[in-house]
């Protein structure tokens, strides 16, 4: 009969070998370089329409109020990375008739958002909240309290 140590011997010195074996294949495996190609594509290319968007609450000198809008794609699901401003503030930013002689919109400041937003399919829509992205400058007049402002907008890269 064998002595103990040399049975237990020969099933250790496989374990170990086989542990090797297959830490050496892993450590190729995680280590070696190979070449390969990748492709993504997303919907098509469906064009966003977005209302103009509207102040959800009285602005007073020095503040700021969130921006509401909806966007609305003309097909397939569409993203929206950003949005800015439809052409410059003189002409993105409107206040209403009664309040645009003594408060221009120049007293009014936008700040980009981009969050990125996902519209979906037609014809389906998405309401968009832009949270404090209009600023009313703290020496406007008093007679930019009360003004209907509205904000072009459009999706930025």
């Amino acid at each position: 009969m064998r002595p103990r140590a040399a049975r237990r011997a020969l099933p250790t010195a496989a374990l170990v070998l086989a542990l090797l074996a297959v830490g050496g294949a892993a450590w190729a495996f995680f280590t070696g370089a190979g070449t390969g190609s990748a492709a993504a594509s997303s919907s098509t290319g469906s064009a966003v329409t977005l209302t103009t968007a509207t102040v959800t609450t009285d602005l007073l000198p020095g503040g700021t109020t969130a921006l509401a809008l909806t966007a609305a794609s003309d097909g397939g699901t569409a993203r929206i990375p950003s949005l800015v401003l439809d052409g410059a503030a003189a002409s993105a930013i409107t206040v209403d008739a009664q309040h645009s002689a003594a408060c221009p919109a120049s007293w009014f400041a936008y700040t980009a958002q981009s969050t990125g937003w996902t519209v979906p399919a037609a014809p389906a829509t998405l309401d968009i909240t832009l949270p404090a992205a209009l600023a009313l400058a703290a020496d406007a007049p008093s007679a930019c309290q009360g003004a209907t402002v509205t904000v072009k907008l459009k999706a930025g890269s």
